[in-house]
């Protein structure tokens, strides 16, 4: 089966570009999408993630909500077996954007242009500690009107396992940050369960409200 997957070098990828597929890879994946449902409009991006697991968790849990799109920031591969065979089901784009080949530190100049370049196309949504509580989620999805197209298609951010989402990209304009409540002993919650928590709840207030 084909895989719905491409790769960019960010530094000459453009908004034009970014969803681009050649005219062969659009037919052969028409045969594909034919069989899925119309797809939300949300994306979600996982951002310079660490383990093989978490990114195709994260891959997969889109899916299943029948998300438009999947980015994967700051690696060049994964291991596409953790994603049980998701990414053929749904649209996923690469783009390396290390400090080198076999880096893992982000080149955070390249990350924020292409960050400043979303927030014209998506509302950025960041999955971060110090944000709006996720139970008050469907009170903020009020403001959140698609029909009318008052606000731009969300695309939520998960960061790093081991640094979460770095500052120089909290402050950017349009942005907004949402936090899962935590009543118990450690951190914080993995990263892939924190993306389902946060869908699966986006997506109970928004279907019921």
């Amino acid at each position: 089966m084909l895989s719905m997957e491409k790769t960019v070098d960010i530094g000459r990828a453009t908004i034009n570009n970014l969803s681009s597929y050649s005219n062969n890879q659009i037919d052969s994946q028409s045969l594909i999408m034919a069989q899925i449902p119309k797809r939300y409009p949300e994306k979600v991006c996982c951002l310079n993630l660490k383990g093989n697991m978490n990114v195709g968790q994260i891959i997969r849990t889109a899916s299943l909500f029948n998300m438009a799109e999947v980015f994967v920031l700051g690696r060049r591969a994964y291991d596409k077996r953790t994603t049980v065979g998701m990414q053929h089901y749904i649209p996923v784009n690469r783009f390396f954007a290390a400090n080198g080949i076999h880096s893992e530190k982000l080149d955070l100049v390249k990350i924020r242009g292409l960050f400043i370049s979303w927030t014209k196309i998506y509302t950025l949504v960041m999955v971060e500690h110090g944000g709006n509580s996720l139970e008050n989620l469907h009170t903020i999805l009020k403001d959140l009107d698609y029909s009318n197209n008052k606000i731009l298609p969300l695309m939520f951010i998960m960061g790093s396992e081991d640094h979460g989402i770095p500052d120089e990209l909290m402050d950017l304009p349009g942005i907004f940050r949402i936090s899962i409540p935590q009543f118990g002993a450690g951190c914080s919650f993995n990263v892939s369960n924190a993306f389902a928590i946060v869908a699966w709840e986006y997506y109970r207030s928004r279907l019921i409200n």
